[in-house]
């Protein structure tokens, strides 16, 4: 497993040197971000990696619990607070752990160990679903409680809103809580480019195109500077 890359988040600067140097004492550890202003953090998380987020609860400008409420993309989260009576709200979040300031290395390593456990599950989770994506024709997904196959052939582009994805037919839509990058993983390549950040096409869907837009049945998907190149030479072949 990669080195867990992890985040703190904690309006009292002594409270993150604590968690650092906790985090530095740990071989599959790596602080990969520390804040004490929450609205800077909840900024760096939209847009960088987290595996495991440290998050205080009491902190000005918004809680921990309303800040975890804000992402799309929600870490394995271990809240570190002086406050107990925020546990119910917070493990009704998912939590992995909640520990109480002051809290030893023991206490600190415990938690880490089932968030590792939890780490661990989510990556063979998402393995499965790419293996069978890969090895069908067609893209499963978790729709309206049921699991509902697409074929390939049938999808037209597929886009990234907010937490959401919505995943186009010819004739349905079917928006589903996701993340793009997981749907990007279970499409076969030589099929579908991604040439936003926020979009996914099949590239015979493809009627025309330039290097900032491409028509699907005339709807006019934007082409990402970052993926133009790439998006460029697939279409081309």
């Amino acid at each position: 497993m990669e080195p867990i890359r992890c985040v703190a988040i904690d309006d009292e600067s002594p409270a993150l040197r604590v968690i650092e140097y906790y985090i530095s004492l740990r071989d599959n550890c790596v602080m990969a971000g520390k804040f004490t202003d929450p609205m800077d953090a909840l900024n760096w998380l939209k847009s960088n990696q987290c595996h495991l987020l440290f998050l205080d609860i009491s902190m000005p400008q918004i809680t921990g619990l309303q800040l975890v409420r804000e992402l799309g993309e929600v870490p394995v989260l271990i809240f570190t607070t002086a406050y107990h009576e925020f546990a119910c709200e917070a493990f009704e979040l998912d939590a992995a752990d909640y520990l109480l300031k002051p809290f030893s290395f023991d206490r600190f390593d415990r938690a880490v160990r089932k968030a590792t456990d939890l780490l661990q599950a989510r990556a063979s989770s998402e393995n499965n679903r790419m293996e069978e994506g890969k090895t069908s024709s067609c893209l499963t997904i978790r729709y309206e409680g049921k699991r509902v196959k697409i074929a390939y052939q049938n999808i037209t582009y597929i886009q990234a809103y907010q937490e959401y994805v919505m995943v186009y037919t010819a004739s349905e839509r079917y928006t589903i809580y996701e993340r793009l990058k997981n749907i990007e993983k279970a499409l076969p390549p030589d099929k579908f480019c991604r040439i936003h950040r926020s979009y996914i096409v099949r590239l015979d869907c493809i009627g025309s195109y330039t290097g900032s837009l491409a028509d699907i049945s005339g709807f006019e998907v934007p082409v990402g500077r970052t993926f133009r190149d790439e998006f460029l030479k697939r279409i081309s072949l």
